[in-house]
């Protein structure tokens, strides 16, 4: 029952079936659209840790063309976010597969989280990891 200013439960109910379906069709439509993308390979960055390779596999919109790309990878550590620019790695038919290090910036032991994105410009188009790799260094524990 509804008194006109509150949903009902069957008016609550179907408003969030309507808000889920657009959400999906909202996202399949995007990244349909979007066309490219820039991801770490799951089964090496669930691992991850300082200095470990992790391949980046790029795929450019349809109809942009580029020989080679542009890469960024940028670092946010417990103390401050870094910028490195890569080599850049050959793209052939749109497409690329390349290591990228994760690069641990400091000589010294520096306890916390460790986030990397990349990000990739090639044929005029930017593209950027949608999730980052993170691993955590933790503090130092002495036992005696």
């Amino acid at each position: 029952m509804s008194d006109g200013t509150r949903l009902g439960r069957r008016g609550f109910l179907g408003t969030g079936l309507v808000a889920v379906a657009g959400l999906g069709l909202g996202a399949t439509l995007g990244s349909c659209g979007r066309g490219g993308a820039l991801s770490w390979r799951a089964d090496e960055a669930e691992g991850a840790f300082p200095d470990r390779e992790v391949h980046l596999d790029l795929r450019l919109p349809a109809g942009v063309e580029a020989s080679a790309a542009g890469v960024a990878l940028t670092v946010r550590t417990p103390r401050e976010v870094l910028r490195f620019e890569l080599p850049a790695p050959e793209v052939s038919g749109g497409r690329a597969s390349f290591p990228v290090r994760l690069v641990y910036p400091y000589d010294d032991y520096v306890a916390g989280d460790y986030e990397y994105v990349a990000e990739v410009v090639a044929g005029g188009t930017r593209l950027t990891t949608e999730r980052p790799v993170v691993y955590r260094v933790r503090p130092m524990a002495w036992f005696s």
